[in-house]
């Protein structure tokens, strides 16, 4: 190696330490000046500066560059050059001033230059490859030293920039920072476009990354007004209140690099919702016109009236309803006008809901309050018949209804439907009356011959009417039912009307008995009263003829209780009439029972002679006026009358009796010959339909049936053979026995 090539190795080293140090000395003071820049500008104090600080900075890191560099360079200029590296070499190896620098001179001039050259190098050959180790040593503490100033400045950097990291981006974007678009922009944050004129407004301005910004806000006739307004770290929003508000509000944000939109808050007058009216539609089946209803009040209207509502605001809406309890009705707007309209189902209490284009209304109208009418359902009530009733198959049956609703009658029919043994059919309906009054009266005729009835059927009979409202309700009577009887059924009827028959023929001859002797009473009394007068005025007293208040009250009753008792007549000139007329149905009305029956009917119209009938009314004449011999006469008139009347209902009684016992041996002949007929058929099917499981069930019902019949029938024997015993007629005694046992043979044989 050449001792050029030795000096050159050694200077490359000393340069390469020069230039670390330089580098590290720049980059040090570069980090040092940008953490101490980020220091002073972050926080926001950037933008309290005046806008070229950052620029500054920048300047303050280039001047600092540059003097290092200029450092850097005199530096290498002295110490790293190859002049200065052989004089240091000829310092650290001992050698002549000079030896190296004239080498180096020389070492290309010719053979003695060269072999100076030589000897140089094999003199240096000995200190290995590090010639100048001091002045290595020492360019490598200063590279040291500059690297450690870097490492420090770097870390005071990295400390810095989290810290004051706006300050930092501020000198690392000046041009941003100088026209303030380095940070978001200032925003107002839900600002409200309309606020109630005297009514305070907060702002909220989106401020991220200041301290404090100004706000200018500015009302009609007044100046401008700047506050300053601190901003909330941890939200970057800043908060400020004002009012309350007169006017029309301009408003702007600034952090005196930018500013925000102009922003304007108008002011108006409290909302409300007002001259509303309300409007009733009635349902057309009420014939009622349209008519208003007041506001504030109870409205009373009926189901199913559509209420037209109405009114204004002193704002624009958005929308406007009337809420009850789960129901809400929306009402259309039009700018500041609403209308709608809802139907009256129910009963409640509606509240007013309203919004303008600001915000809900809360100046509102009195709730709407409404009692719904319900429709009442017709009321029917059938008058006749009053119970139920036994009818032959082809009667005609006068019904007598009557039907009334609340507002009017749509229709009244008549529905019925037959049960019997064959089962239930549907019903059918037929129509009486088309109705347009609220009450209706009728008698409509049930045509029995139509519905082809049979014995032991029985017809469903009961009125609807129908209301002519929209729902059509329903309203409808009690059920009564119209019996077809079977001919064991008419014969009991017909027995029991002839034994109620005799009841009430004795019970109106003992009756009549017991009235006559209280008239006889009543005629001594009087007698006995006359006889004491008389003798008065025969030892000089004053003539009475007066009646005691007493006698004048027992007098009133006899008359009273005889018409009562002259009523039961009447009725049981009815029964006797309705007992032929049963008898007639059941098959025993022979020519001789009519016979007894219609003298019987004979003597009771008999028993009341107009002559009764007179002596009444003079007793009740002679009580009105009290007098006593009037009186007297009339109740000894009365008590022969009554003594007339006692004698024919005794005998129309006996007569009713005869009847009802030859009634009932008929009967109970006709019912024996029957239960044998039916015997004899049911025989007859049970060998018919042997081996048909499902027809000899049915044989078996008709049989047990039949059995139960004829039981029935036996006990009837027994009854009435008790009271053949007890009346003493032996011969209607035989024949009942007779006919029981032929119905006990019957009996044995079908239950066998």
């Amino acid at each position: 190696m050449t001792i050029h090539e030795l000096v050159e190795r050694e200077r490359t080293r000393l340069r390469r330490l020069h230039l670390i140090g330089g580098l590290a000395l720049a980059l040090g003071a570069t980090a040092l000046v940008l953490a101490l820049g980020a220091s002073m500008l972050g926080g926001a104090r950037w933008m309290a500066l005046p806008r070229p600080v950052p620029v500054l900075v920048w300047l303050v890191i280039a001047a600092a560059d540059v003097a290092i560099v200029l450092f850097t360079a005199r530096r290498l200029d002295r110490r790293a050059t190859q002049q200065s590296v052989a004089a240091a070499i000829e310092r650290e190896q001992a050698m002549r001033a000079g030896a190296l620098r004239g080498v180096l001179e020389v070492s290309d001039s010719g053979a003695l230059g060269r072999r100076a050259a030589a000897s140089i190098a094999e003199q240096l050959a000995p200190a290995g490859s590090r010639l100048a180790p001091g002045e290595q040593k020492q360019a490598t503490r200063g590279a040291a030293q500059a690297t450690g100033v870097a490492t420090v400045a770097l870390a005071a950097l990295a400390f810095a920039a989290p810290r004051f990291n706006d300050g930092l981006l501020a000198i690392m974007r000046p041009v941003s920072a100088w026209n303030g678009t380095l940070l978001p922009r200032l925003e107002f944050q839900s600002l409200p476009p309309v606020v109630l004129r005297g009514e305070p407004l907060r702002l909220h301005v989106a401020a991220a990354h200041r301290t404090s910004i100004q706000v200018v806000q500015r009302t009609p006739g007044e100046a401008w007004s700047t506050q300053t307004v601190t901003v909330e770290p941890r939200s970057g929003v800043a908060t400020i209140e004002t009012g309350p508000l007169r006017g029309d509000l301009t408003v702007v944000a600034s952090d005196g690099r930018s500013t925000s939109d102009t922003a304007v808050v108008h002011v108006t007058d409290r909302p409300f919702v007002g001259a509303v009216t309300m409007r009733a539609v009635y349902p057309a089946y009420l014939g009622r016109q349209p008519e208003g209803l007041p506001i504030g009040e109870p409205a009373r209207v009926p189901q199913g009236t559509v209420i037209e509502v109405a009114g204004r605001a002193s704002t624009a809406l958005r929308s406007v309803r009337l809420a009850s309890d789960g129901d809400t009705v929306n009402l259309g707007v039009s700018e500041r006008a609403f209308t709608g309209r809802f139907e009256a189902k129910r009963s409640g209490r509606f509240t007013w809901l309203a919004a303008g284009v600001g915000g809900p209304i809360a100046d509102l109208p009195l709730p709407i309050e409404l009692d719904v009418v319900a429709d009442s359902a017709p009321h029917v009530e059938l008058v006749s018949p009053v119970v139920d009733t036994i009818v032959a198959a082809d009667d005609q049956v006068t019904l007598h209804a009557t039907a009334s609703d609340d507002h009017g009658l749509a229709k009244v029919e008549v529905v019925s439907w037959r049960s019997g043994s064959a089962g239930t059919e549907a019903p059918t309906s037929q129509r009486v009356a088309d109705a347009t009054t609220t009450v209706w009266d009728g008698s409509p005729t049930l045509d029995l011959s139509q519905r082809g009835l049979k014995p032991g059927d029985a017809l469903h009979v009961k009125i609807v009417a129908t209301d002519n409202s929209p729902w059509a309700q329903r309203g409808e009577s009690r059920e009564v039912l119209l019996k077809v009887p079977t001919m064991e059924e008419r014969r009991a009827i017909a027995r029991a009307a002839a034994d109620s028959a005799v009841s009430q023929a004795q019970a109106a001859a003992s009756a009549e008995k017991s009235l006559e002797q209280r008239t006889s009473a009543a005629a001594r009394e009087q007698s006995q009263r006359q006889a004491i007068d008389a003798a008065s005025n025969a030892t000089g007293g004053d003539k009475k003829d007066a009646m005691s208040y007493n006698a004048a009250e027992k007098a009133k009753a006899v008359a009273k209780d005889q018409r009562a008792l002259t009523d039961q007549v009447k009725q049981l000139q009815k029964n006797a009439a309705q007992l032929q007329q049963q008898l007639a149905q059941a098959g025993a009305l022979d020519s001789s029972l009519a016979r007894q029956l219609q003298e019987a009917q004979a003597l009771l119209r008999d028993a009341l002679s107009p002559e009764l009938l007179a002596q009444m009314q003079k007793l009740d004449q002679a009580t009105q006026q009290l007098s006593s011999e009037q009186s007297q006469a009339a109740l000894h008139d009365l008590q022969a009358m009554q003594e007339k009347l006692r004698e024919q209902l005794e005998k129309s009684a006996e007569m009713l009796k005869r009847a009802a016992l030859e009634g009932a041996m008929q009967t109970l002949k006709d019912e024996g010959k029957d239960i044998a007929d039916r015997d004899r058929a049911l025989a007859d099917s049970l060998g018919a339909h042997k081996g048909h499981a499902q027809a000899q069930g049915q044989d078996q019902a008709d049989a047990q049936h039949l059995a139960d019949r004829s039981q029935r029938f036996e006990d009837e024997l027994k009854k009435l053979k008790e009271r053949l015993d007890k009346e003493n007629a032996d011969p209607g005694a035989k024949a009942t026995e007779q006919a029981r046992e032929h119905a006990n043979a019957a009996e044995e044989a079908m239950r066998q």
